[in-house]
């Protein structure tokens, strides 16, 4: 990827992304690692998890490289639902607690179709892989035999976004809209 600095305009988006970046030489004299380990840590702060819940970790990878290295990011289990939960709270702004099936109600009223003619079914499954636990939280969609499993996290950041893959998916499925 070719990134062009000299002219006036910014050539792509990678361009204004490393444009925004802190200038040459890295903060308080701290590692690339070191400042992106940090960067997670607010991240996750900023999300409404308490930094006494997680842990993270600069490690070299395997291999031969030896300039590579592993950030981890640990939860213990018992507060593995914390996470979305604060994401989710900061994604229907100001921390305000909603259920995330009204939402997708609302979205879908806005855009001319009557929820009352489909079912929603939220769910939340811990997933368990060798590398820590998450919860999967979904919305199951039913529409006569259509059906469509949609990320809470993400419908809630843009119900919109959801409501044009329901219409796909009634289109594709020859469903009636109205």
């Amino acid at each position: 990827m070719i990134v062009e600095f000299s002219r006036s305009g910014r050539s792509n988006a990678a361009a204004g992304f490393l444009e925004s970046l802190p200038a040459s030489g890295s903060r308080n004299g701290l590692s690339f690692e070191a400042e992106l380990a940090g960067l997670i840590r607010d991240s996750l702060v900023k999300a409404g998890l308490p930094p006494d819940r997680f842990q993270i970790a600069l490690t070299p990878a395997a291999g031969p490289e030896g300039g590579a290295r592993q950030i981890l990011v640990s939860l213990p289990a018992a507060h593995a639902e914390e996470l979305p939960r604060a994401a989710q709270a900061g994604a229907l702004g100001g921390g305000e607690a909603g259920d995330p099936v009204s939402v997708l109600k609302t979205a879908l009223e806005k855009a001319g179709l009557d929820p009352e003619r489909f079912s929603f079914t939220e769910s939340r499954e811990p997933v368990w892989w060798p590398g820590g636990t998450y919860v999967n939280h979904q919305i199951l969609f039913e529409a006569g035999a259509a059906r469509e499993y949609y990320d809470v996290a993400l419908m809630l950041r843009n119900p919109e976004v959801t409501v044009i893959e329901i219409r796909r998916l009634l289109a594709l499925s020859g469903y009636a809209e109205v």
